[in-house]
């Protein structure tokens, strides 16, 4: 059996993306296993997967720098008893560059990842002539297919729906015969956030009904704050944030009927699980390859008729003209009507 050790650090939703990837792999390749290394806390997203063994990088301690990156390299090489066969390089960043030294000083093939870095700074330009490039999925199968690999991204093998954890309706009160929304209204960047006041606005439209549930999700602290208050007036409205794992987040989403999320985490989260995600785009676009694994285009709210959308692939860059109406210009109802139409 083949031993191949593959690695990709960050960020959390490109992780999260690598996961579909490999369940195709390892089905299909059933003479292969695969050791994955990441930050610690991305391991529930591994769990379950067969011939997968996840090694957890702690890297603001002991694998902290070049020398912290050597101890985990030669703890690894020493737990697969020198038997690896590829270096899958999923990241093509500093961290994981170091470790192709550490390949190539082992005699060890590699194979990275090539992410058209050249080709997104053509999309981020501006214009009307915009062109779709090569999705992150089948970036990531890219690599395994240089390394002599066959590898088909099929949805059905990729995606695997969980069982629903009884510790997620006694910490949170979720009724699992209930239709269920998922809402998830944040993101790391401003040009990737719908208004939060706006986002309220759907909330409160979505709670007169009283046959559908609506399940907020966010992080801890000021997240978590935010959407006790979102919930607190609305006996259909329960907020997850803060409240449970990172597995049983999972799990709950899995048993969602349908997500609201940005162009986030939580949309590559939900992918994993096969649940249908209505996503909005603001700052970036889905041209640039980040549309959730399995998720459809025609799901996607966004207005596209701007000429200086996507501003950036990753929307870190403020708004050039302080706005932010790639976002603004979408109204509650063009949210709450794609919601009804998905239930």
């Amino acid at each position: 059996m083949k031993h191949l050790l593959v690695a990709r650090f960050s960020a959390f939703g490109d992780v999260a993306m690598t996961v579909p990837v490999l369940r195709c792999f390892l089905q299909q390749n059933p003479d292969v296993c695969i050791t994955f290394v990441s930050q610690s806390y991305l391991a529930p997203l591994f769990e379950g997967i067969e011939r997968l063994t996840f090694v957890p990088a702690y890297l603001k301690d002991k694998h902290k720098g070049v020398l912290g990156l050597k101890r985990l390299w030669k703890e690894i090489i020493v737990a697969s008893d020198g038997k690896i066969d590829y270096f899958i390089d999923l990241h093509s960043s500093i961290r994981t560059f170091i470790f192709r030294v550490f390949a190539r000083l082992s005699f060890i093939p590699v194979c990275y990842m090539r992410k058209g870095r050249k080709a997104r700074r053509k999309l981020t330009k501006g214009g009307i002539n915009k062109h779709p490039l090569r999705a992150i999925p089948e970036r990531y199968a890219d690599v395994f297919r240089r390394c002599g690999f066959n590898v088909s991204l099929e949805k059905k093998s990729g995606i695997k729906q969980l069982p629903l954890l009884p510790s997620i309706t006694e910490k949170t009160g979720f009724n699992p015969s209930l239709p269920s929304v998922g809402i998830a209204p944040f993101s790391q960047y401003t040009g990737k956030t719908y208004p939060l006041e706006e986002m309220y606005k759907v909330v409160e439209s979505l709670a007169e009904n009283k046959d559908i549930q609506v399940v907020l999700v966010g992080g801890r602290g000021e997240e978590a704050s935010l959407l006790d208050k979102w919930a607190a007036p609305f006996p259909n409205v329960i907020n997850a944030a803060g409240k449970i794992s990172l597995s049983e987040e999972l799990s709950l989403m899995s048993h969602l009927n349908v997500m609201v999320s940005m162009d986030s985490a939580n949309m590559h989260l939900c992918s994993m699980v096969g649940t249908r995600v209505i996503s909005i785009w603001g700052a970036t676009h889905h041209f640039a390859g980040f549309l959730g694994f399995g998720q459809s285009i025609e799901d996607i709210i966004e207005i596209d008729d701007m000429p200086c959308r996507p501003c950036h692939a990753f929307g870190k860059k403020p708004c050039r003209y302080g706005t932010y109406e790639c976002m603004k210009g979408i109204k509650p109802h063009d949210i709450t009507s794609r919601i009804k139409a998905a239930l």
